[in-house]
């Protein structure tokens, strides 16, 4: 009884195992005018040349003990051999659920909508899930909320003249204050939302970035 109640055991914990090992993961506390609100998370999976990154935010805003506003986002980016292969993003705010994705197609990408329409995208982009410090040099991000393409102007500066961490401006289509390190990990942003509050990703461990495999 006690070795058929063992392998029991066993075979539950291997349907609990997850479909994909996690290799690596960065933590950012998630603040509205100073105060947390949620969490997000960059989980990165690699076997191999392809790497799974998985950006998820979870946000709660109360208001007189009553949960007044939810945030749901998860992002997922697999990269295979350097290319970007697929992203895929849905989010639930407040209810209103939306989805985007685009899928490499020959040297461009194609971008799916939620209807199930698509769309061609053929100029360079870097996604705006952040954590790809790729993002320095670039002039165009996809959007991962919204599937279309921001058109940025972005300028650095090291921060509180630190050697280790510098600062980017991100300006346009987006208004984005954002950090990384010297080693290319994501330190945090900060941004307006759109009811004039400060929103302020801030690192808690988030320093093991795996580099894109080549």
């Amino acid at each position: 009884m006690v070795k058929h109640g063992l392998w029991a055991v066993v075979f539950l914990c291997v349907l609990a195992w997850p479909a994909h090992a996690l290799d690596a993961l960065n933590h950012y506390d998630v603040l509205r005018g100073g105060k947390k609100i949620g969490d997000h998370e960059i989980r990165f999976s690699r076997t191999g040349q392809t790497l799974r990154v998985v950006s998820e935010t979870r946000m709660k805003v109360k208001f007189l003990f009553i949960t007044a506003y939810r945030y749901h986002y998860r992002s997922e980016e697999i990269w295979h051999g350097g290319v970007l292969e697929s992203v895929s993003t849905e989010v639930n705010d407040n209810g209103e659920r939306t989805s985007t994705r685009i899928e490499a197609d020959g040297g461009d990408y194609v971008a799916i909508d939620a209807d199930g329409s698509s769309r061609r995208i053929e100029r360079a982009f870097v996604t705006t899930n952040h954590w790809n410090v790729g993002v320095v040099a670039a002039n165009t991000l996809y959007n991962t909320i919204t599937g279309r393409l921001n058109e940025v102007a972005i300028t650095g500066t090291n921060v509180a003249q630190s050697p280790e961490a510098f600062a980017l401006q991100v300006r346009g289509d987006l208004d984005i204050d954002t950090r990384y390190d010297v080693l290319g990990n994501w330190l945090g942003m900060t941004f307006t939302h759109d009811d004039g509050s400060e929103i302020e990703f801030r690192c808690t461990d988030c320093r093991n970035t795996l580099e894109i495999p080549s």
